[in-house]
């Protein structure tokens, strides 16, 4: 039997009225019922209270303006619970066989919201507006905002209920098989509100109830140093939804005897979603070529469901126009959308040396299909013209490249040196990069607009060409060193360092109005180098005591914020914040570090926005104390 509890407060780095709170209790009980069966019931709950500081900090809308003068009315607060049960029922059936039963619950409930804001008003203040329910004061000369409540909330409620049974038998002696069934059910209860001070809130409610089941073997085949593991997976969906019949009218419905379009609302959801199912091949084989010297291979096919926020995302508007209530679509999910399925190539060697090392030089190439970007859909029907975002299957990957890695594993001296070439290419870089807009007129003619996508494949701004990563530990003997005192304190002693260095992130520069190619230009070079030193104190009052030293971000090296300076629109259009850090060193007056970016233009207003030019932090060092029990 295990059981604990945990309980933290731990204050933001900003002010705020609560600390961030974390309560938790787990526990299990086992029991052992003889002849080869166990069963295991385990269970958790947890509440954590957070408070939310806006993040979104984009050259057209700094958050930071909203919150660093303000840290009560301009935060949020979020509140999540989660409950999980599960039992696990194991069984051996005979020394070469035995199979087990996995049965899981887990509950989520997420709530978000701003603070009531205050009816009396500064009077001192030069701007005030009231919509609805918040408020909003700018503070001159600055930009800062003081009262700007949230107007986003959040009240989310999810259920999953999951069965994983497998059975693992040594068939005969150069075959182990293992085969197996898992099914997830699925309950999404999702009311959100958007905008709520504004004069049109959108609010995304929806409930959903889909399944998943996926079946699968595997053969692990052993045979004269040859070792290949041939496997097979079968995955099959049901969204357990009805949809839109005509993605380019949604909530209506055409008349043919009148010949017109009239609104309809959610009784348009009359198509009902075709079951999907994929089947995946995977094989993995190695095998020595010379006495130290081993060749391995892999291929598999990988598939993964789109996220159930791409599928039944359902965001609104309530419009009036027409002097009556109807639903006016911003955001609709798309449940014919395709999973996306990755082809995966490996290949490789590897040689030992002796002495613990080894050098493994592999390349790899991944395919990447059918992944999600987002779309414009827009239409005429009759005296409606719906437009509205969703997703498509539109955008692809290809990823390929080489890796080197030399590993000592054995003796005083450990680590391994890793090398990685890769490139990443593919139309988009992320789901709400460069959207196409689909177009229906009248006569039921679809025209799509492509302005906004890239013309050729292009570097994806994940991409990171050259990777240098580095793991070297080095531990002395317990009788290392010179003895003093009946002990070596040199001895037991552990130095760990870890380091790496990458290459800069593509991203879009433009010289010239107008002209520019999409992401032609990369970002620094990242470097960060971390070290632990450990020494370990036996006989302490009885037991083994360890007392280290870890030194975080040695080099004090600073990463920039992809996001903020670098990141282009949805469009593919460059950062403006690109264009300055281009043209102006960082630290200048005009530069990146100090402008205001509500009044760039103004010298007299700048700040130090290190918090938000950089992503990584600072030098640290911790220092420790543990006793093994």
């Amino acid at each position: 039997m295990f059981l604990a509890a945990r309980k933290s407060n731990v204050w933001p780095r900003l002010p705020a009225e609560e600390p961030d709170i974390d309560q938790q209790i787990m526990g299990n009980v086992a029991f052992d019922m003889g002849k080869g069966t166990t069963f295991r019931v385990s269970g958790a709950y947890s509440v954590n209270s957070r408070t939310v500081f806006p993040s979104e900090n984009s050259p057209t809308s700094p958050g930071y303006l909203n919150f660093l003068w303000d840290n009560i009315l301009n935060v949020q607060y979020r509140r999540t619970t989660n409950t999980q049960l599960g039992i696990r029922f194991n069984k051996v059936l005979s020394p070469k066989t035995y199979y087990e039963i996995k049965l899981n619950a887990l509950l989520t409930k997420r709530r978000e919201g701003s603070s009531p804001f205050e009816e009396d008003r500064d009077d001192l203040t030069t701007s005030f507006r009231l919509q609805n329910t918040l408020t909003l004061q700018q503070t001159p000369p600055d930009g800062f905002v003081t009262g700007a409540g949230r107007d986003n909330f959040y009240n989310d409620k999810t259920s999953t209920y999951s069965l994983d049974a497998y059975v693992t038998s040594q068939v005969a002696k150069s075959h182990l098989i293992n085969a197996g069934v898992q099914a997830n059910i699925y309950r999404l209860d999702i009311k959100d509100h958007y905008s709520l001070s504004g004069e049109f809130p959108i609010y995304s409610e929806y409930t959903a109830k889909p399944y998943e089941v996926a079946l699968y073997t595997q053969d692990k085949i052993e045979f004269q140093g040859m070792i290949a593991n041939v496997g097979l997976r079968l995955d099959f969906w049901d969204l357990n939804t009805k949809f839109l019949p005509d993605l380019y009218a949604p909530y209506l419905a055409f008349l043919s005897d009148s010949n017109k379009w009239v609104y309809v609302g959610k009784d348009a959801l009359t198509q009902k979603i075709p079951k999907i199912s994929r089947l995946q091949p995977r094989i993995g084989v190695s095998f020595p070529i010379l006495e130290q010297t081993v060749f391995h291979f892999n291929y598999g096919a990988y598939v993964q469901r789109p996220g159930f926020q791409y599928i039944f995302e359902s965001r609104n508007l309530i419009s009036t126009t027409t002097g009556k209530i109807e639903l006016s679509p911003q955001v609709l999910g798309n449940p014919y959308l395709r999973p996306q399925t990755t082809y995966s190539y490996d290949v490789g060697v590897v040689q030992g040396f002796g002495e613990g090392f080894t050098l493994d030089i592999s390349g790899y190439y991944k395919n990447v299909l059918d992944l999600i970007q987002q779309a414009q859909i827009s239409s005429e029907c009759g005296s409606y013209y719906p437009s509205y975002n969703t997703y498509i299957n539109r955008a692809y990957a290809d990823i390929r490249g080489f890796k080197i890695i030399l590993s000592k594993r054995k003796g005083p001296y450990t680590g391994s040196i890793n090398y990685q070439y890769s490139v990443a290419t593919g139309k988009s870089s992320s789901v709400g990069s460069m959207v196409p807009t689909f177009h229906r007129d009248q006569n039921g003619l679809i025209t799509l607009n492509a302005e906004n996508t890239a013309k050729k494949d292009i570097l994806l701004d994940f991409d990171r060409e050259h990777n240098f990563l580095i793991d070297l530990g080095y531990t002395t003997e317990s009788d290392f060193g010179f003895k003093a005192g009946g002990i070596y304190p040199l001895g037991d002693i552990t130095v760990y360092l870890h380091s790496y260095i990458r290459s800069g992130r593509p991203y879009t520069y433009s010289s010239k109005a107008g002209e520019f190619e999409v992401n032609n230009k990369r970002t620094p070079w990242e470097r960060n180098t971390d070290v632990k030193i450990s020494k370990k104190i036996k006989k302490f009052f009885g037991t083994t005591a360890t007392i280290y030293l870890e030194i975080f971000n040695l080099f004090n090296d600073k990463t920039l914020n992809y996001d903020y300076i670098f990141r282009s629109d949805n469009a593919g259009s460059p950062n403006p914040n690109a264009g300055i850090y281009e043209n102006v060193p960082l630290d200048a007056p005009n530069g990146l570090l100090h402008m205001n970016d509500k009044y760039p233009a103004s010298l007299q207003l700048a700040l130090d926005k290190s918090f938000l030019i950089y992503t990584n932090e600072p030098r640290s060092f911790n220092l420790g104390f543990t006793v093994e029990f």
